[in-house]
């Protein structure tokens, strides 16, 4: 009885000029038919622009990011057919592969031409050096299963949609040294985490929405300006890291539903009422412990955990649950557990314990 999650994360967009954050990178990309501009967030470099020779009009142009692999697929039928090629960033290499083509695809990047065959590559290198990131691992659903068109997700603008691709993509950003900062746009993040150090269920939603129209552009691209000029926040000089604010905001949506303290897990410690059902899987703790969480209806249904070492594992669960049952085989009956007045739960150290939770009572 594992907890899962089938959903597969890549949003897409029809949109020409579709900007996106190159998984493994911090370069942000824009996708035009016949042009491809990489901007450094952190500006080490110049922009890198890759000039395609498509003839056009392009239908059913579709710039897709799959946070799966980490790579940007990019597709469409051109007057000579149909054209499929890949983005990606590996060992200080920015990387296109051509998948299908018509006969050839050819690009410019510079003053150098080149033509590749379906299944060649084109690498440029890039001066600097970024630590490869674990990818996606840890997984969370919220319950929504529409189509991943970027442009319908952003009407709708419901978080419990966005969330899980929030968490997701800052998975694949590589970490920077930086200084905490509550200045410029950091000052919306702050107000996020003040709403959950206070438990404000209420507030945490807005404070979200607020984050993610002035702090990102396209598909969760951190922006240290807003753009869009609406009124949110007034900065126009930037100095700041911009990738950290995708970094630290999904590190807060992470509290939401999992804090790791010294001897104790709490679990689903500030979820707003927004949220009321929803999985997340393959949390990953300092000691390399694996925790699986689902909820429905406001209340905690089922837990996996799985630890690294033999030791007793505390957990701070949501109010009003008096016992649950443990597991230690899926197929065994359990034993019931009692959970304090203060919603302490202490299971016992196992040899690499893994736990199966569930039937939790008021």
């Amino acid at each position: 009885m594992n907890i899962t999650i089938a959903h597969r994360m890549r949003p897409f967009s029809h949109k020409m000029g579709s900007v996106f954050l190159l998984p493994n990178s911090h370069f942000k990309v824009e996708i035009f038919p016949t042009l491809l501009r990489f901007t450094d967030l952190e500006n080490r470099i110049k922009p890198i622009e890759l000039r395609l020779f498509i003839r056009g009009p392009i239908q059913s142009f579709t710039a897709e990011l799959n946070l799966e692999t980490g790579s940007i697929c990019v597709f469409g039928r051109t007057l000579d057919g149909y054209i499929r090629y890949s983005l990606f960033y590996k060992a200080s290499e920015l990387l296109l592969l051509c998948e299908k083509a018509p006969s050839v695809l050819q690009l410019q990047y510079g003053a150098t031409l080149s033509q590749l065959q379906p299944k060649q590559t084109l690498a440029i290198p890039v001066s600097f050096c970024l630590k490869e990131t674990q990818g996606l691992q840890e997984r969370l659903h919220l319950g929504i299963h529409k189509a991943q068109d970027w442009e319908l997700m952003q009407r709708r603008f419901n978080l419990q949609e966005l969330f899980p691709f929030w968490l997701a993509l800052a998975q694949w950003v590589p970490s920077i040294t930086y200084e905490d900062n509550d200045q410029e746009m950091f000052s919306l993040i702050r107000k996020c985490q003040i709403a959950i150090e206070k438990k404000e269920k209420l507030q945490i939603i807005s404070c979200f929405k607020n984050v993610f129209l002035a702090a990102f552009e396209g598909v969760f691209v951190p922006r240290l300006f807003d753009s869009d000029y609406q009124g949110i926040i007034d900065v126009e000089e930037n100095t700041l890291p911009a990738t950290m604010l995708l970094l630290q905001s999904a590190k807060l949506l992470r509290w939401l539903f999992f804090v790791e303290e010294e001897n104790l897990f709490s679990i689903l410690p500030c979820v707003p009422p927004e949220l009321h059902c929803g999985r997340i899987i393959q949390l990953q703790t300092t000691r390399l412990d694996r925790i699986d969480i689902e909820w429905s209806k406001k209340r905690l249904r089922r837990m996996f955990i799985q630890t690294s070492n033999t030791r007793p594992i505390a957990c701070q669960l949501p109010k009003d649950i008096s016992s649950c049952r443990l597991r230690v085989h899926r197929k065994d009956k359990g034993q019931k557990l009692q959970v304090t007045k203060e919603g302490i739960l202490q299971i016992p150290a196992l040899a690499h314990l893994k736990a199966w939770l569930d039937c939790f009572e008021r």
